[in-house]
């Protein structure tokens, strides 16, 4: 009768031991899955704002040169203000306001990636 108690206490602890064991286990499971999803949800992230820089890249010296204008408009505008010697013709300043006042949208400096 003690053999049988003594099996018996060793089958629960091997059971018990087998159920924690399972439950850690999972929480293992559990928790590298997620960091898999998270890890996997950057590298999205990661890929858009590369592929975002790279087409900002490409496009800046395009902007530079419109900004560049808008910069010329505005100091030749300043001057005939300011300048009793430079007179501008009605044509000439609408043509200088249409640059100030056109804006390049492509200018913005966001990306869709941090939309999500």
């Amino acid at each position: 009768m003690a053999d049988a108690q003594n099996i018996a206490w060793k089958r629960t602890a091997v059971e018990a031991a087998a159920i924690v064991a399972s439950i850690l286990l999972a929480f293992a499971i559990d928790a590298g899955w997620e960091e898999y999803v998270e890890d996997q949800r950057e590298r999205e992230v990661l890929i858009a704002l590369l592929h975002d820089f790279k087409t900002t890249k490409a496009n800046i010296d395009s902007w530079r040169k419109f900004h560049l204008v808008v910069q010329r408009s505005s100091t030749e505008l300043l001057k005939a203000v300011t300048s009793s010697e430079v007179m501008l013709t009605n044509d000439q300043i609408g043509r200088l306001l249409g640059q100030l006042s056109w804006w390049d949208s492509g200018s913005y400096f966001s990306t869709g990636a941090l939309k999500k």
